[in-house]
This record gives C-alpha cells, structure tokens and sequence, in this order.
C-alpha cells in the first residue's frame, strides 16, 4: 500500500469521515522528494481555509523548493514561526523531523492548543532547503557548497554572503516576513544550539534562548543545550542571520546522532523531534504572553 493516499482518496474520505485526518505518513522509512512534494499539496488541498501551498523557487539542478503555511489568524501579516530542514542533504531525519511537523499540524487542526496558535501565528515549514544535496546524499549543494555557511552574519555583508542558489531561495522568504521565532532541523548528534555560533560573545537574549532550549532539550531527553559556538565555531550559520536581521528566536535542532539513522529508528525520532518542536514554540508562546500582560500593565 503506498505511505501517501491519492488526492482523490483523501478527499473522499474527508467528505466520508468530515473532521477526521484523511491520510497521514509512515514513518517506518524515508519519504522521496515525489513523496514530499505530493504530501504537501495533498495538505493544501484538503484544508485550503487554513494551509497554503507555497512555490518558493528552484535549485541549481531545477529542483522545485516548497513549503507550506499553516495559519488561522486574521491579521495580513501576523508573526512568523518559521521551520526548516535539510540544509545538509545527508540529513535524512532532518527532513523527516520537518515533515512529521506537517504531519502533526494537519491532523490537530481541530485540537484547542493548535487553534490558538494558529490564530496568533503562521506557521512556516520548508522540509527542503537543498533538495540537489538530498537527491545526491551529500552534505553541500549541487557546486559543492555547504549552504549552511551561506549566511550573512555580524563579521560579513549581504553583499559577500548569499553565494547559493537555495539559499538566496530562503532569503527572498525569511526577509519578507516577520519571523518571530525559527528552528532548522539538522542531524549528525543530539543537541538544542543558539546563537551566537561566530562568537563566544553572549547575545543579548541569551537568557531567553537558554530557557527556551533548555525546555525543548528536556522534553526531547536531551542533555546538550547551549550557544552553537560552545558546539563547534562557525561562521554563515542559518540562526545568526535570522537573529541579526530580526531579532528571531532562532534555534538549531539536532534532532538524531547519526545523520540518517536507520529506518526502523526513523518513528522515534521524528516522534521526539515533534515533541522538542512543540516545546520550543509552546515556549515563545508563553513568552510573547508575558510581553503582553507586561505591555498592558504598562
């Protein structure tokens, strides 16, 4: 039977069983990008009120790059929540983890939590960021460039950074939208990362992010949360740009040690990732509640 139901299937069983999820994915492998590409339209379709189907661009080889937004608010531009996975095409679970978000979204679109966030927020996720590494099975994208090193930051200029394809993909995006908070999906160890990853120097919400971090890091089982720099140094990092230009609440989630685990232990580990997410979100939620009550007590 295939991990994906057709589209005509889905909405059959919709009109059969109104209310109910008309198909979900399997998690017991890994998912093409055909797979990935159908599962999103399939979403889109079935629940156009609040999903919108988004053609972000395409990749060196001519890869499309999509992603979906979730939201039920009624303002034109509410504030973002912005996931990603796969800057590093080795990275199965990565994707995997930005899927089951998807996953998880469209099949709790009726449960209380999700609807007040979805009436405060958008909701953003790009499974693939480079879909030529993840057809090639290789880390860097389609000329051989790690795209996660791509990045603008403090020590280097728009103008000397954006150098990819994919990445200026994700720029035109993030630039346009204001991005309250973002996680981006990696693999390769079992960690919550912040920023700075450039520098040792402290940013000035380090508490917040540590508090936030630890939340997610906990719920996952996860010992390691900590700035990306204590991680390992480096320089054009996806969450140091987001956090330069927005202010975002920006987080790296490394979601498995190894980067493409065994498909037998794919269930579990986008089962945690899922939870960590949510964590991480429930998090800023609480925290932008607090804004709040401060902004009126003022």
């Amino acid at each position: 039977m295939p991990k994906i139901m057709s589209l005509k299937l889905c909405l059959l069983l919709a009109i059969l069983m109104p209310g109910a999820s008309a198909f979900a994915l399997d998690f017991s492998q890994y998912h093409s990008q055909f797979e990935i590409g159908q599962f999103l339209r399939e979403t889109a379709a079935k629940f156009p009120e609040t999903v919108s189907f988004i053609s972000m661009g395409r990749s060196d080889n001519g890869r499309e790059i999509v992603a979906l937004r979730f939201t039920k608010s009624p303002l034109a531009s509410p504030p973002v929540i912005y996931l990603n996975g796969t800057h590093h095409g080795n990275e199965k679970s990565s994707t995997e983890s930005a899927l089951a978000m998807i996953d998880y979204l469209q099949k709790n679109l009726d449960q209380p939590q999700i609807i007040e966030l979805l009436n405060k927020y958008a909701i953003y996720i790009q499974p693939l960021v480079n879909p030529d590494g993840h057809a090639l099975n290789r880390r860097t994208d389609a000329n051989g460039v790690d795209p996660n090193r791509d990045y603008a930051f403090p020590s280097r200029s728009a103008n000397e950074s954006f150098q990819t394809q994919i990445i200026r993909v994700v720029r035109k995006l993030v630039d346009r939208l204001p991005v309250r908070a973002a996680v981006a999906f990696h693999s390769g160890e079992e960690a919550v990362l912040w920023p700075w990853g450039h520098t040792s120097q402290e940013n000035p919400h380090q508490q917040e992010f540590r508090d936030l971090s630890r939340a997610a890091a906990l719920s996952m089982g996860m010992e390691r949360y900590l700035q990306s720099y204590f991680d390992y140094a480096t320089e054009g990092e996806f969450t140091d740009y987001m956090y330069m230009q927005q202010r975002t609440l920006a987080v790296t989630l490394e979601v498995s040690d190894a980067s493409t685990p065994q498909a037998s232990e794919l269930a579990a580990v986008v089962a945690r990732s899922v939870k960590g997410t949510l964590a991480y979100i429930n998090g800023v939620m609480n925290l932008d509640r607090q804004m709040m009550v401060a902004s009126v007590q003022r």
